[in-house]
């Protein structure tokens, strides 16, 4: 049944209830930037972009839904699922429109309606890596023109996760890799970098955040386990001007998946198809699908950018990353795929707007993107970069 179907007049109907006081179904209030929409009596629609294109003038390519979703529910006698009002807020889809501050957010989330819970698949794993966004760095057209890529990469995992399932690949588990430098920080790296940066970096944490769970909760409606990783970069360290402060553990691009992880913990029902992993000290942490083991690194740790030689001193020192059937890296901002017998090392892209130092000191420059593959247990394929 379509979503047009399901929302046909049930105000028509004899034993139906009417809407809350102040609720006029249908109406849009409309500031120019931001408005909030009142919907007929619907049931649970599959996804905001449904109703935005259904109920508004606008296209969900150019307007979103952002918390707080506001509902009144009502059962009508011998239906089989409760039926919504809702009081949806819309923005654009520009990236300071969503910015909002943490305890917001919180209470957003306490609101949501729990997810279907489904039995636990073994079948094809999608793994999407998250690497280098440097938030706040100016450069490219700086936090505003990384929102859209951000926005840009949310549709079209989602586009990957369904293609996936139309050619009957049978996707189970969705793998996000945090692999570090998610924030640009302010100082400690050269010179010129606080004169640079367009965000202070509070602004650049709040921003990954923010996207962080937005593409968390997105994925996680289509997707029955999100399993969430993540290791800290060197632009995530606690830094002064002489280098980093503390411990390796004092790092922000650690910080703002476990900010994401506490906020869905204050709803364990609507959240219960997520799991967490997050290290405290080391720098790489590993993960397997069945025989496989895949590990992650940001990529700073390695001298003269040999990665290799690197990975090799781990598996020497039979650390856990040199257990590692694919080694996943970050760092370097352009895509490296090296095949070693049976060992892969993927290098991802960076999803920032580029380096015009970089540009002027080689005349070249790294295409943005995210770096995705699958995994069927015993190897790895279907490789493709998406959400420039």
């Amino acid at each position: 049944m379509s979503l047009a179907d399901k929302a046909n007049n049930p105000y028509q109907q004899p034993n139906a209830m009417k809407p809350p006081a102040g609720h006029t179904p249908g109406a849009l209030d409309w500031d120019g930037n931001k408005g909030i929409l009142h919907t007929p009596l619907m049931a649970e629609p599959s996804a905001w972009d449904d109703v935005i294109r259904l109920h508004t003038p606008f296209d969900p390519e150019t307007h979103m839904v952002v918390p707080p979703v506001k509902f009144k529910t009502w059962t009508m006698v011998g239906a089989d699922e409760p039926l919504y009002w809702y009081a949806l807020t819309i923005v654009e889809r520009t990236s300071s429109a969503r910015l909002a501050d943490l305890k917001e957010l919180e209470k957003a989330i306490r609101k949501r309606k729990p997810r279907p819970r489904q039995a636990s698949m073994t079948g094809t794993h999608l793994h999407i890596n998250l690497a280098d966004w440097q938030a706040g760095k100016g450069d490219g057209g700086g936090i505003e023109t990384l929102g859209q890529r951000v926005e840009n990469l949310g549709a079209e995992v989602e586009s990957r996760w369904k293609e996936l399932k139309r050619l009957k690949v049978d996707p189970a588990v969705l793998h996000v890799n945090g692999l570090g430098d998610l924030v640009e920080n302010c100082r400690g790296f050269y010179t010129g970098q606080f004169f640079q940066i367009d965000s202070n970096l509070r602004t650049q944490r709040r921003f990954v955040r923010r996207a962080i769970f937005e593409l968390l909760d997105r994925w996680g409606r289509f997707a029955p386990e999100v399993h969430v990783h993540c290791v800290g970069g060197n632009h995530g360290e606690n830094r002064g001007n002489d280098g980093a402060d503390t411990d390796p553990a004092d790092n922000y691009d650690v910080a703002v998946f476990e900010d994401c992880a506490d906020i869905m913990a204050g709803n364990p029902e609507r959240f219960h198809n997520y799991k967490w992993q997050i290290p405290e000290q080391d720098l790489t942490l590993t993960y397997a699908h069945d025989n496989l083991i895949i590990g992650l690194a940001h990529g700073h740790q390695a001298s003269g950018k040999d990665q290799i030689k690197w990975w090799a001193g781990q598996m020497k020192g039979r650390r856990p990353i040199g257990d590692a059937d694919i080694l996943l890296t970050g760092h370097y901002h352009h895509t490296v795929i090296n095949q070693e017998g049976p060992r892969t090392w993927m290098q991802s892209p960076s999803l920032d707007g580029g380096s015009a130092y970089f540009t002027e000191k080689s005349g070249l420059e790294s295409p943005p993107g995210t770096l995705t593959f699958c995994t069927d247990g015993s190897d790895w394929f279907g490789l493709e970069v998406i959400g420039a």
